[in-house]
C-alpha cells in the first residue's frame, strides 16, 4: 500500500510544504465561509507576501495606481488573486532548489505555474465548472516529483536519467523500481495530509495519463482530470524550446477537442494564457520563456511550413524494441546521425510517447510484446498527425512471408 511507503517518506522530514502562512491561506481557499479580512489578517505577518500582493494590485494589469496596504491591494484584485498568489509565493519559494542534481527545479516551477494558470483560465473563460481550486491543483498536482527529488536526491536523480526521452509511464516504473512508490501516490498522500478535499487527491492519483478501474469516488475529478490534462499539455508547450512546439501542438488540439474547445478558441486560450503566465513569473520570480504566438505555432506545425525544423540537422525520432540491446545499438547510430531519438519497449509504451512528444519518424522492431510493430502502426495511423508519419518496421525472417500485412495498415518500409 502506498500510503505505508508515504510515511516512511514523511518521516525523514524533507517533504515540500507551504510554510505556515501559506497552509493557513490553502485552509482558508476551502472554506465556503472566507471572507476579505480572514486572508488579509493571515498575510499581514508575511511581510515579503504582502509587498508580493501589492505589487500584483498595481500592476499596469490591474490599475497601476500605487497602494500601501495588503487590505486595498485584496479588494483591488480579488479575493481569488490574493488567495492564488499567497498560495504560489509560500510553496514555490520554500522550495525553489534541491540537492537533486537531475532535477531541473526552476523548469519544475516554470510549468506547475505554467498549468495552473492555464488550469485556472481554460474554467473562467469556457464556464467549466471546476471551482476555484483548478489554479491550486494546477500547481501541486505534479509535487510528487519534487518531494521524491527532496527527500531521495541521489537515487530520484538515477531515476530521471533512466526514464529521461521516454515519457511519463517509464517514470513511474522506474520510480516503482527504484523507490516502491511513484510520483502520482505521493502527490496523493501529501495532498491528504495536508487536509485539503478528498479530489484533490483522486485527481492526483489518475492525473497524466492513469485510468480508473471504475467510477471516481468524488463528482469533482472527471472534470477537473478533463482540464488539467488539457492545461499540463499547454504548460508543456509553453515551457518548451520553439523548435519542439509544433511537435507538441497537435496533442494539445486533440485533448482541446476533447473538452469541445475549438481551433480558434484554443488559439486564443493559449495567448491569454502565455500572457498571464509571464506575468505571474514576474511576480514570482520564476523564469518564463519568450512564448510565439498560438497562430505562428499553428502555422509551422503544418507539414512542410516548419522553417525552424528545417534548419534541423536531424530528425525527430521514436525508437522501438523489447530487446535493450538492439536499442541501444539504434539510438547510437541513430544519434551519430545528429538525430534526437526517444526510446519505447514496445508498442504500448511507443504509442503513449509518441501522443505525449510527437515524432516525425517512427522506426520499430515487429515482434514485441503487449503491442506488436504493426499493431502499433495500426494505432498509429488511426490519429490525424499519426497519418503523417514515416514508418518503419525491421523485420526478422519469421515475418518476411507476413510483410504484405504490414504495408497494408500503413508501414513505410521495411529492413529485414
Amino acid at each position: 500500500m502506498f500510503k505505508e511507503r508515504f510515511e516512511e517518506l514523511k518521516h525523514s522530514g524533507k517533504l515540500p510544504s507551504p510554510s505556515s502562512v501559506g497552509m493557513r491561506i490553502l485552509m482558508l481557499t476551502q472554506d465556503e465561509e472566507c471572507d476579505l479580512d480572514d486572508v488579509v489578517e493571515a498575510l499581514q505577518v508575511d511581510p515579503a507576501l504582502t509587498g508580493r500582493v501589492i505589487r500584483l494590485a498595481t500592476s499596469v494589469h490591474h490599475g497601476g495606481a500605487k497602494l500601501t496596504s495588503v487590505r486595498s491591494a485584496a479588494i483591488r484584485v480579488g479575493l481569488r488573486a490574493v488567495c492564488n498568489t499567497a498560495l504560489s509565493f509560500t510553496v514555490v519559494s520554500g522550495n525553489r532548489t534541491g540537492k537533486c542534481e537531475g532535477f531541473d527545479y526552476d523548469e519544475f516551477w516554470s510549468c506547475a505555474l505554467a498549468t495552473a494558470v492555464a488550469a485556472e483560465t481554460i474554467g473562467r473563460e469556457l464556464r467549466i465548472s471546476v471551482g476555484p481550486e483548478a489554479f491550486t491543483l494546477g500547481l501541486l498536482v505534479g509535487i510528487g516529483k519534487l518531494a521524491l527529488a527532496s527527500v531521495h536526491p541521489e537515487q530520484y536523480a538515477g531515476v530521471l536519467a533512466r526514464a529521461r526521452g521516454k515519457g511519463s509511464s517509464a517514470l513511474i516504473r522506474e520510480e516503482e523500481e527504484e523507490l516502491f512508490i511513484n510520483h502520482r501516490e505521493v502527490a496523493a498522500a501529501l495532498l491528504e495530509d495536508w487536509g485539503l478535499p478528498e479530489h484533490f487527491s483522486e485527481v492526483a492519483l489518475y492525473f497524466d495519463g492513469r485510468t480508473s478501474d471504475g467510477e471516481f469516488a468524488c463528482p469533482q475529478t472527471k472534470g477537473l482530470l478533463g482540464v488539467l490534462n488539457v492545461a499540463e499539455v499547454m504548460a508543456r508547450v509553453l515551457v518548451s524550446d520553439p523548435e519542439r512546439q509544433p511537435y507538441l501542438w497537435p496533442g494539445l488540439k486533440r485533448l482541446c477537442k476533447g473538452l469541445s474547445i475549438s481551433a480558434s478558441q484554443m488559439c486564443e486560450l493559449f495567448d491569454t494564457v502565455a500572457e498571464a503566465w509571464k506575468e505571474w513569473g514576474d511576480l514570482l520570480h520564476v523564469p518564463t520563456s519568450c512564448v510565439i504566438s498560438a497562430r505562428e505555432i499553428e502555422e509551422i506545425s503544418k507539414p512542410g511550413s516548419n522553417p525552424k525544423a528545417a534548419k534541423r540537422k536531424g530528425l525527430r525520432i521514436l525508437a522501438v524494441d523489447d530487446d535493450p540491446v538492439s536499442l541501444r545499438l539504434l539510438v547510437a547510430l541513430l544519434k551519430r546521425d545528429g538525430h534526437e531519438v526517444m526510446t519505447a519497449g514496445n508498442g504500448k509504451e511507443a504509442l503513449a510517447l509518441y501522443l505525449e512528444h510527437g515524432a516525425q519518424v517512427v522506426i520499430t522492431d515487429w515482434m514485441m510484446p503487449e503491442m506488436d510493430g504493426v499493431m502499433l502502426c495500426r494505432q498509429l495511423r488511426k490519429t490525424e498527425e499519426g497519418r503523417k508519419l514515416y514508418i518503419l518496421i525491421l523485420t526478422g525472417r519469421t515475418e518476411q512471408d507476413r510483410i504484405v500485412e504490414a504495408f497494408e495498415v500503413g508501414v513505410d518500409d521495411h529492413i529485414g
